[in-house]
């Protein structure tokens, strides 16, 4: 998206007030172009209750417009952030600015080289997200000590996640043994692609079964990329819907 089109979807959106649903995913908006928007974007937060801006080149600088948007959307229900540039540097940024939407059901934050310290910025608010159902975290860098933080939040949580997707990180035997004791906190765990053990992945299982999670599946003609079995299951039909083909679920 060039800069002439950025300030006429700009001047477009200082019109449309009572949008409730933007998806501006897929266009390279980047940080000098979430500038450009950020008043646009303000002009609607009120009534903003679904933001989309996957693959959008944002970074630290992007983040820090769009963190100024966020505190004002008080009705958002489903913000939409994969695939750009945040890091941890734009986790502390943007994260604090979240604590007003108390709405907030589903965050997608995969695919944006968030590691630990990005993870803990993101701890240490996910109690106040109550309403929050769907945390999408795969593909970035979190290892054990990541695993170990979530787990003890999501255990003081007074509702359980429907889907937690870990997919692709760094979270390893130990990182998955901390949440093997918090399987009780969410429907759905991806730790698909973390380096899981055999032993690991067979005692997260039974610990499934236990749980009487009928969704979820060991397939032992699926392996990792150490050769090892992983743990899979179908994410629910709405979600299939809205995410599409391109999203990296296996369906």
């Amino acid at each position: 998206m060039g800069h002439d089109t950025l300030i006429e979807v700009g001047d477009a959106l200082q019109q449309c007030k009572k949008l409730i649903s933007l998806n501006l995913s897929g266009n390279t908006i980047g940080d000098a172009g979430m500038a450009r928007l950020g008043k646009s974007l303000q002009a609607m937060s009120f009534s903003l209750t679904s933001l989309s801006l996957v693959d959008s080149e944002i970074g630290v600088d992007g983040a820090k417009e769009l963190a100024c948007v966020l505190f004002d959307c008080k009705a958002l229900v489903f913000l939409f952030l994969g695939s750009n540039k945040l890091g941890n540097r734009g986790m502390k940024v943007l994260i604090p600015a979240l604590k007003q939407c108390k709405k907030l059901e589903a965050l997608d934050l995969s695919s944006n080289k968030i590691g630990d310290e990005g993870a803990e910025f993101l701890c240490e608010k996910l109690l106040s997200f109550q309403a929050l159902t769907n945390l999408f975290l795969h593909n970035n860098e979190l290892g054990a000590k990541s695993a170990e933080r979530l787990a003890t939040v999501l255990r003081k949580r007074d509702v359980p996640l429907e889907d937690l997707m870990l997919e692709a990180n760094q979270i390893g035997d130990l990182g998955a043994r901390h949440l093997q004791a918090a399987l009780s906190t969410c429907e759905q765990l991806n730790l698909c692609g973390n380096g899981l053990s055999n032993k690991m992945v067979g005692e997260l299982f039974a610990s499934w079964k236990r749980l009487g999670r009928c969704a979820t599946k060991l397939e032992a003609d699926t392996v990792g990329p150490r050769g090892q079995p992983v743990l899979t299951w179908t994410l629910p039909e709405p979600y299939r819907h809205t995410f599409g083909s391109g999203w990296p679920f296996g369906f």
